[in-house]
């Protein structure tokens, strides 16, 4: 990536936050994942086997190389984040970005937020601003949840 790129890409963006987003997608799109990957598995199998290729010849290792090693798949595993998609959260929708479909009939958000509150309660977790509820709403009851 080249200081010029970088330059005409920081003047021409809207806003210093988009500019920020572009730059963090060109560094992810310089880090070759899949040399990552590769490294991430040799430091794994000398790891595994107590040794490793110096010089065409098996070396084993010693404490201060497994630290070291240990370190360098940190390192490793941190570039790898920076390619591949954070998952803390997955939206789940239906077909076409519909709403999701259960047992094959439409369950609406509101319905499907009353179904988790009543089994919430029914655990003995009380929720801010609660409504009574002695069934689950609807007709099929989330006993998955249980």
């Amino acid at each position: 990536m080249s200081r010029e790129r970088l330059r005409r890409l920081v003047e021409t963006a809207d806003t210093p936050a988009a500019a920020r987003r572009e730059v963090r997608k060109l560094m992810r799109e310089a880090i070759n994942g899949e040399h990552v990957l590769l490294a991430i598995v040799d430091i794994l199998d000398s790891l595994v086997d107590g040794q490793e290729a110096r010089g065409g010849e098996a070396v084993p290792l010693d404490g201060e190389r497994i630290s070291a090693l240990g370190k360098a798949l940190d390192g490793h595993f941190k570039l790898l984040n920076k390619v591949l998609p954070d998952l803390k959260s997955v939206e789940l929708t239906g077909s076409d970005g519909g709403p999701l479909q259960v047992m094959g009939r439409q369950v609406s958000d509101i319905e499907l937020a009353a179904r988790l509150l009543w089994h919430l309660r029914k655990q003995g977790t009380t929720v801010e601003g609660e409504v009574e509820a002695e069934e689950p709403p609807g007709e099929r009851s989330l006993d998955f949840l249980d």
